[in-house]
């Protein structure tokens, strides 16, 4: 889009936003509403102001739209674009090297709870890790932090971890955040940026809205967010902070965006009716939606009809299909518009299994033990190779003789290339993985990012940023990491009680949860349930999620066909008369 058509393009609202030349903004922007646009139109219009570029931050939420973002901007400005749009993390971690003027080694949240268990063994505490873990991370969200009201061993555990991460020099995610605030403290420079435009504003932790806050004593704050798509409590963010934004950023023009260009009228109507009093909004896609509910006997079931609609959409491209020659050549969808949404993992074997054996591919972007394997021995790798904290990552690498020789010779090239000539198998080689197409592509950009200074453990840190390697494949996904994302055609299974809302879980956080998936459509969405599924090994009973009787009046609802058994007729002897 050029520079004469970026500000046509907007509706009444958007441009509102994009030119508002007020004091503080915030704009609530609801699914498919066209925020991304906004935060582009008025970046831009900012510039064209005449506030330089290095005057305005831009912050959103992953490395994907980050990416996004950056590309939009680029191509308005010819590529003479120095404004650098990033994410909390990202940010964070510059800022920290800046001020601290040394490396700062970013772990994951694998390596982390590694860690972790260390320092609980350490202490004595046979408490179960990974729970105690996530406490206190949610701890360390709230601003200020305190562990006054958590139990003696959870602080024991913190402190212990904590001096181990000091001792290695390394910081866990929630470091980059904490450590930086430290610094805004103590900080006499009250003037950082003119402009602070943050994106997907109802996911704030406490420590992020601090962060913020005190990025922007003299800035000009943009707010874009929908407090119906806030669904990371687990994380410690809040829709609270969209309401307290006003109150402390005062004063705050408020802009509301009323039209949708995502979601068919019929899906946007569904999902807000999980609410109440919510405004509604006008959808500018005509399509004619497909919103079906349809049952099944069991998990197996449902899985193997999810595969074989798939199969079907795409033009027939299974092997059955090919083998009994029903393809016919033309394909409807390609497979990268068709997306499968999962509540918890707990659910997804059945489905992998169906797509495997139907040999339909797929991309599954999530924290998985592979991904995490990769992405960790990729880290440690590239930090030995800069020749730094070697004896750490070199015990948590631990290479055999083989792949220590392999790293001998590396460290020539890398030297001279940061890794540009290096062989991907014999990368793939030394951290003990086998070589795909994912892999290969996966390597290729986190060089890249290394060269460019964002270590593999922050580029990777979200689910989204393992997605756009361009493969033509069925993304399978959380509906957490799917929010702002979009696919013609959504598969969203296991939508039963105890799974969707989740079993002990924040039902209000749950409804939202459900609203974000149902607004991935641009065309058709298909939900499922089981009446028997298999979860950690045993076979459960399950009833239909009490979220589906908030869209009667809105669903196609397709029962399992019953297969009819054939009656067996009795040979008659023929009469002669």
């Amino acid at each position: 889009m050029s520079q004469e058509d970026i500000l046509k393009s907007l509706n009444e609202k958007q441009l509102e936003a994009a030119l508002f030349e007020g004091k503080n903004l915030l704009v609530q922007a609801g699914p498919g509403t066209g925020k991304t646009r906004v935060l582009v139109a008025r970046t831009y219009n900012l510039i064209k102001k005449g506030i330089s570029p290095e005057r305005i931050l831009v912050i959103t939420f992953t490395n994907k739209a980050a990416g996004e973002l950056q590309k939009r901007l680029e191509c308005l400005f010819e590529n003479k674009f120095p404004l650098k749009i990033t994410t909390f993390h990202s940010w964070a971690y510059h800022f920290l090297k800046s001020n601290k003027k040394d490396t700062i080694n970013v772990i994951d949240d694998n390596e982390g709870l590694f860690l972790f268990k260390k320092a609980m063994k350490k202490e004595g505490i046979e408490e179960a890790p990974q729970k105690a873990f996530e406490l206190i991370r949610l701890i360390r969200q709230n601003w200020p932090i305190d562990f006054s009201k958590a139990p003696s061993f959870l602080k024991r555990a913190n402190n212990t971890y904590r001096n181990i991460l000091r001792s290695f020099d390394l910081f866990d995610y929630d470091d980059l955040i904490i450590e930086s605030i430290n610094i805004l403290l103590s900080s006499k420079n009250d003037s950082f940026f003119n402009h602070i435009l943050v994106d997907e504003f109802q996911d704030l932790s406490g420590i992020q809205y601090e962060f913020l806050r005190l990025l922007s004593k003299n800035a000009l704050v943009t707010a874009i967010g929908d407090k119906k798509q806030a669904i990371y409590g687990f994380r410690g963010a809040t829709p609270h902070f969209m309401e307290q934004f006003k109150k402390d950023f005062s004063p705050c023009k408020e802009i509301h965006l009323e039209l949708a260009y995502r979601c068919p009228q019929k899906i946007l109507d569904a999902a807000l009716s999980l609410f109440s009093n919510e405004p509604s909004l006008r959808s500018q896609n005509k399509i004619n939606a497909q919103l079906v509910f349809k049952t099944f006997q069991d998990s197996e079931k449902e899985a193997n009809w999810i595969a074989k609609k798939i199969d079907s959409i795409s033009g027939g491209i299974s092997f059955e299909s090919m083998n009994q020659g029903l393809t016919t050549g033309e394909v409807q969808r390609s497979l990268s518009e068709i997306c499968i949404l999962f509540r918890s993992r707990v659910t997804i074997s059945p489905i992998i299994s169906s797509l495997k054996k139907a040999g339909i591919p797929f991309i599954l972007p999530q924290k998985d033990d592979s991904f995490e394997r990769l992405s960790t021995r990729l880290w440690h790798l590239f930090e030995i190779l800069e020749e730094r904290n070697e004896s750490y990552h070199m015990e948590r690498l631990n290479p055999g003789q083989r792949a220590k020789e392999l790293i001998i010779q590396l460290r020539k090239d890398w030297k001279k290339s940061k890794g540009q000539f290096l062989s991907k198998e014999t990368i793939l080689e030394i951290v003990g993985l086998k070589i795909g197409q994912f892999e290969e592509r996966f390597i290729d950009r986190a060089i890249l990012n290394h060269k460019k200074g964002v270590p593999v453990t922050l580029a990777y840190r979200e689910e989204q940023d393992q997605l756009g390697f361009e493969l033509d494949a069925v993304t399978v996904m959380s509906i957490h990491a799917s929010k702002g994302l979009e696919f013609p055609i959504v598969f969203m299974h296991g939508i039963e009680e105890g799974i969707f809302p989740w079993k002990d879980a924040d039902i209000s956080e749950e409804r939202r949860l459900f609203f974000v998936g149902l607004t991935r459509t641009s065309e058709s969405i298909f939900l499922t349930s089981a009446k028997k599924r298999k979860i950690y090994g045993k076979t459960a009973l399950q009833h239909v999620s009490q979220f589906i009787k908030s869209l009667e009046g809105f669903l196609t609802v397709e029962k399992q066909k019953t297969p009819i058994k054939k009656r067996s007729i009795k040979k008659r002897q023929k009469k002669l008369f």
